[in-house]
């Protein structure tokens, strides 16, 4: 199954592709994922594959908190930032974006 369609919960990366994912650098990530393990939102495990990575996974709660937070900020970044942009400028800003993404994977 490819990470993509893998429901949240169950998401495993390592430190260096979340890292690059989210444009932080890998002590970054390293310390956001000790505090989130500390609050019980996620779990460290081996790569079986690479016995120097640990994936990442959402723990229960982690998949709670993830799903209770998502619908207020999706409404929120409606309602803030997108809420008067026109088809045209949606479209527009979607193909800007997609650009942005691409020269960030290029890194």
């Amino acid at each position: 199954m490819d990470d993509a369609d893998r429901p949240p919960h169950r998401l495993a990366q390592r430190h260096d592709p979340t890292a690059e994912g989210a444009a932080s650098s890998t002590p970054r990530t390293s310390k956001a994922v000790t505090r989130l393990q500390k609050r019980g939102l996620v779990e460290r495990t081996s790569c079986a594959g690479d016995g120097r990575a640990i994936n990442v996974r959402l723990t229960r709660e982690g998949l709670h908190t993830y799903l209770r937070a998502t619908p207020p900020h999706i409404e929120l970044a409606r309602d803030t930032i997108l809420g008067d942009l026109s088809d045209e400028e949606l479209t527009t800003l979607a193909s800007l974006l997609e650009r942005v993404a691409d020269r960030l994977d290029a890194r």
